[in-house]
């Protein structure tokens, strides 16, 4: 199985409540189980926020079928 092409995810800052947290990725805003495209260098990658753990500050994220883990 080929693994997903190296894109630079960066993890900005998480907020919002323990109910519903909020992560910023580059410059996109996820809650938990959301999906949305980031663009980077004009190319779009669509991005699913896994999980948000607030007291860790970091993000799981998954990103063409793989998993990563972000942190602040």
């Amino acid at each position: 199985m080929a693994s997903a092409p190296e894109v630079e995810f960066s993890l900005k800052g998480i907020s919002g409540s323990a109910e519903r947290p909020l992560a910023i990725i580059n410059n996109t805003t996820f809650t938990t189980g959301e999906e949305n495209e980031i663009i980077i260098k004009s190319k779009r990658f669509k991005v699913r926020c896994i999980e948000i753990d607030m007291s860790a500050s970091s993000v799981l994220i998954e990103y063409a079928g793989s998993r990563r883990q972000l942190k602040l």
